[in-house]
């Protein structure tokens, strides 16, 4: 696994919060835990709480969530969170029933942007896309997902998509972390449930295509992950998260843009619950086992 650099632990503040890099852990890189600022510091020590929470409260998460998040909710907390933005993203692509090793494309690119402080919705990016290795849908995916051939005949390929996105944040005036944009602009991370739509779809694609990818894919948000290790619960999928947040499923499962609306609910319980959402370099979930799902 590639290590973390000062920059990553800058970008991350109270995300790293009981993560094994994080600057009060003795094995972290002694260099990181020198603090360049007094903001860089105030962040170090509210991680510091909150991991500290998580220890004496260890399996007791879920079950004081409704007293935590009524407290939050009363009392108008005034959130200080690492970014200002969750790109929550939720793809869509070519498959087919029971087929092993199928060389999957995106047909729709959502991408739903959560605001860190309101947990609100701000804006949306979404996108179908015209596969070009297969395509034909065939009707297990039309099925599946909801999306016709009709929608993706006069789409764009995936190349031009991502210009696309990239033209989006411009637009925005989002940059990928607070430490490279500039003065003004707001910052944001891609956040999934679970490594697939980065890992298996987007980077795969784009590594046989010979797609370049934006710098804001190099790291990500595994919610599915870092649910069941702040409420200290089994990994599950959307639906059962939301269940066990007193929530309902809303929309079409396996629309991608309701699908990833759905995920940005799950972030902002999270949030709520003082849960932190650990942005990692790609490299770090590469070659976890898929039992661990």
């Amino acid at each position: 696994m590639m290590q973390p650099s000062a920059y990553h632990l800058h970008q991350s503040w109270a995300m790293y919060s009981w993560h094994p890099w994080h600057p009060w852990n003795s094995r972290a890189d002694t260099q990181a835990q020198h603090w360049t600022t007094a903001d860089e510091l105030a962040a170090s020590l509210t991680a510091y709480q909150i991991w500290k929470a998580h220890e004496q409260n260890k399996g007791h998460w879920l079950a004081n969530a409704t007293t935590r998040l009524a407290d939050a909710n009363a009392s108008g907390l005034d959130r200080k969170t690492p970014v200002d933005f969750y790109a929550v993203v939720d793809f869509e692509c070519t498959c087919e029933h029971n087929v092993r090793q199928f060389q999957h494309e995106i047909i729709e690119f959502p991408v739903v942007f959560l605001n860190a402080r309101t947990l609100q919705v701000d804006m949306e990016f979404r996108r179908f896309v015209r596969p070009t290795e297969k395509p034909d849908l065939s009707t297990f995916c039309t099925n599946l997902t909801g999306i016709g051939q009709g929608n993706i005949e006069s789409a764009d390929t995936l190349d031009v998509v991502l210009l696309e996105f990239e033209q989006f944040l411009k637009d925005k005036g989002l940059v990928p972390s607070k430490a490279e944009g500039a003065e003004g602009n707001k910052s944001f991370t891609i956040l999934t449930d679970g490594p697939w739509d980065v890992l298996a779809f987007l980077r795969k694609e784009c590594q046989r295509k010979k797609f370049p990818l934006q710098p804001c894919w190099n790291q990500f948000v595994d919610v599915r992950h870092w649910y069941a290790s702040g409420f200290n619960v089994r990994r599950c999928g959307v639906r059962k998260m939301l269940e066990q947040c007193g929530l309902e499923f809303q929309g079409r499962e396996h629309s991608g843009i309701d699908d990833a609306r759905n995920i940005a609910r799950i972030a902002a319980e999270m949030i709520k619950a003082g849960v932190p959402l650990v942005a990692e370099p790609w490299e770090n979930r590469a070659y976890l086992p898929s039992n661990m799902y």
